[in-house]
């Protein structure tokens, strides 16, 4: 036999010579010399089951998988019943992808040695991949019954539980695998993920740094600790976390795509795409593109921007539906909404159904229906409505305190409620929505199927939705058919566009004349507003200036909205106001970005008004307290007309803070005037941006007149608070929608 050489010779080498040659290469790092190696020894031998084992160890190593599966399926065509070569190829296959020929390999490796537990822990993995839980969890527990101190199976075994959202068992099963193995990396990186997704996102960041401390180069344990302290608000830290992924494994996509959301976070518009561009061009994932050709930004350059994000978006939808994109599960694919659109200070709906049209023909079985909705309709004749409620958002979020009154006032002799929690955030609001029901159901979040199948099993009558697009979950949710009538709310206060939703649930009060042809679901305009909502309690003592880091002089203009709803359409207003007072100042609450959106913020003010944007001044974001005292010391309240203020609205009006606005047509535009018009008071609704700027200076300005719509405020505010004939008005719709649906 003979082959080259180490210097280039040709010698005469026995195959043990060759392999030991071949490893001797390796030792010295020199892999791709003692593949070489092998491959020319095997033309010689190629019976050697010696030489073709190296071989596809070798290749393996290097990534080289479909020559490795070529050496092993050799072996096994030498030698069928060698279980471990049944074993390593089952590894090559899932290096692959082809997970079905994986499990069949490890299949075979366990006919011929069922005591082998790593092979019964191969073949969990491999049925994980299949998404076969049930299989998969028993493979795992096989190969823990033959070795209960195997770490790596309890690990893999909490990894597959958390897939299906049982994060409190995946933590127990992660934490035996290291209390089996200290110093077991991966698995402190899988006690991080569950705890991170129970909650615990300090506890989760110290697991992740444990793992990088035993590996330092564990690039997913890198990815992990960016995801928790984005979660935190650190964002220069996230990202020197994923960075640091990435110069690991430079082919790390899901490092890249959580770069590329992070950049998004803090409006870094061009930096997400191209994070995203190389997360797509790494792996051609459908959710990336999507994701991608629904990227805006969080805080618009200008109008123009805002006009051509959206022409964009509609052309790459049809570009997309025209290839026939095809996603198998959008939520766990993009796990995002398009949440911003609605803060783009246009009609919606087109643009909604267009994206809901979109991901149906991406993913028919978003369609999916529970087969009980497909029976006749079943009249109440005594017996309890099923009500389901689904949010991520019961809890100290706008929707839970416009909602939670209503969840636990709706009539328990007619309706039997159930609520289906989409997050795992708990609070006093949360624990008053779920004593006001009959049944909590605590919704899965690793996969749509999952969901849908919750609440399927509770055979509803009616699914009512108090917001849908501000959560991914109850997003994709939404477009299955899960009860017999399905309704939203005005929680997010835009058409969703999505062909199941069957009604939107809003008030007369705050709808135009027209406002049907805003709505693909159909309008419902109830005589008071869809919510019961708690007077807050009035702030406890008075608050200055100064103890709110505020200018002495000069009048105070307060809108106390998130940055992300100031459209630019606003900016020559505040820009108007701010010439009209000299001595006056814009005040706003600064981001929890790390101050990335008020700089983008500032660079639009500074081009929109040069020579008052010095004027503008930020204050940290206030507990809830506080915040109340800085609504009572504004000397004007301002609304932002293209996306107007509910909660913010209903806390200062309860204290007799008034508050500017000026409606458009859109119900977006509209909530704080609808407050305004439901108790009689209009002095405060401007029809136009002149009249805005003069309303908003005057109630700086002439304090009698202020004094008496604050008098008139107090005294006419008390029918939004509170309000039990808003509820038995929600209460006659689904009573009504019911009978409707069953005739």
């Amino acid at each position: 036999m003979s082959t080259t050489g180490e210097e280039g010779q040709t010698d005469n080498l026995s195959v043990t010579d060759a392999v030991n040659l071949a490893i001797s290469h390796c030792r010295q790092g020199r892999t791709e010399d003692a593949l070489r190696l092998c491959r020319e020894i095997i033309k010689d031998v190629p019976d050697s089951i010696e030489l073709l084992q190296l071989a596809g160890s070798l290749a393996s190593a290097k990534g080289e998988h479909r020559l490795a599966k070529d050496f092993f399926c050799r072996i096994i065509e030498i030698d069928p019943g060698n279980t471990a070569v049944h074993n390593w190829l089952g590894a090559t296959l899932g290096a692959l992808g082809k997970w079905e020929k994986a499990a069949a390999s490890y299949k075979r490796a366990i006919a011929l040695e069922p005591g082998f537990s790593e092979t019964h822990n191969n073949l969990g993995t491999a049925l994980a991949e299949l998404n076969r839980f049930d299989l998969a969890r028993a493979s795992y527990l096989r190969a823990l019954e033959i070795s209960p101190g195997f770490a790596k199976a309890h690990n893999n075994l909490g990894i597959l539980l958390s897939t299906r959202g049982h994060f409190q068992a995946a933590l127990e099963s992660c934490k035996r695998a290291i209390d089996i193995d200290p110093g077991y990396a991966k698995a402190h990186g899988a006690y991080g993920n569950a705890l991170h997704a129970l909650g615990f996102v300090d506890e989760a960041a110290l697991a992740f740094r444990r793992a990088i401390a035993i590996d330092p180069n564990l690039d997913e344990a890198h990815n992990s600790l960016g995801n928790a302290l984005k979660l935190k608000g650190r964002y220069g830290e996230s990202f020197d976390a994923y960075r640091r992924a990435i110069a690991i494994n430079p082919n790390y996509a899901a490092a890249y795509y959580n770069l590329g959301n992070a950049q998004s976070d803090l409006s870094q518009f061009e930096d997400s795409r191209i994070s995203l561009r190389k997360c797509r061009q790494l792996e051609a994932s459908p959710g990336v593109t999507v994701r991608l050709a629904l990227l805006s930004p969080i805080i618009a350059k200008s109008l123009g921007q805002i006009r051509s994000v959206r022409e964009n978006v509609a052309a790459t939808l049809d570009e997309l539906t025209d290839r026939g994109l095809r996603i198998a599960d959008p939520y766990s694919e993009t796990r995002f909404t398009n949440f911003l659109f609605a803060y783009h200070g246009v009609d919606d709906r087109a643009l909604q159904e267009k994206i809901a049209s979109f991901y149906l023909r991406a993913c028919p079985e978003l369609s999916w229906a529970a087969p009980h909705c497909a029976e006749p309709g079943r009249k109440a004749d005594g017996r309890r409505i099923r009500l389901g409620l689904a949010s991520a958002f019961f809890h100290g979020h706008t929707v839970g305190k416009l909602f939670h009154g209503v969840i636990k006032h709706l009539s328990p002799d007619r309706f039997e409620k159930i609520l289906f929690h989409a997050s795992a955030k708990r609070d006093e609001i949360s624990e008053a929505s779920e004593a006001g029901v009959d049944k909590v159901v605590a919704l899965g979040t690793s996969n749509l199927a999952q969901t849908r199948r919750q609440i399927a099993a509770e055979e509803l009558d009616i699914l009512f939705y108090p917001d849908i697009g501000m959560d991914s979950l109850t997003f994709f949710a939404a477009f299955a058919r899960l009860a017999k009538v399905q309704c939203c709310s005005w929680g997010h206060g835009i058409t969703t566009g999505i062909p199941n939703m069957d009604y939107f649930i809003s008030c007369g009060a705050m709808e135009a004349p027209d406002g049907q042809k805003y709505y693909s679901e159909k309008l419902v305009r109830l005589e008071h507003f869809p919510m019961f909502y708690y007077r807050p309690d009035k702030p406890r003592h008075d608050y200055s200036r100064s103890a709110l880091g505020l200018p002495g002089e000069g009048a105070l203009y307060v809108c106390p909205q998130s940055l992300f709803k100031f459209h630019p359409n606003f900016d020559e207003t505040l820009s108007a106001l701010l010439r009209r007072d000299r001595q006056g100042w814009l005040v706003l609450i600064a981001d929890s970005f790390e101050g990335h959106w008020q700089s983008r913020l500032m660079d639009r003010f500074r081009r929109a008004f040069p020579g008052q944007a010095e004027r503008v001044v930020f204050i940290d974001r206030l507990p809830s307290g506080d915040f109340f005292g800085l609504l009572r010391i504004a000397d004007a309240l301002l609304d932002i007309p293209q996306y107007s203020g509910g909660n913010t609205t209903l806390e200062a009006l309860s204290f007799g803070a008034p508050v500017v606005t000026w409606p458009g047509p859109l119900l977006k535009e509209r909530v704080t005037a609808a407050f305004y018009r439901y108790i009689g008071i209009t002095d405060l609704v401007a029809d136009g941006s002149q009249a805005y700027v003069e309303i908003a200076f005057w109630l700086a300005h002439d304090r009698p007149w202020r004094k008496e719509i604050t008098s008139r405020i107090l005294e006419r505010s008390g029918r939004l608070y509170e309000n039990m004939e808003a509820v038995k008005k929600m209460e006659h719709f689904f009573i009504a929608a019911h009978e409707a649906r069953s005739r």
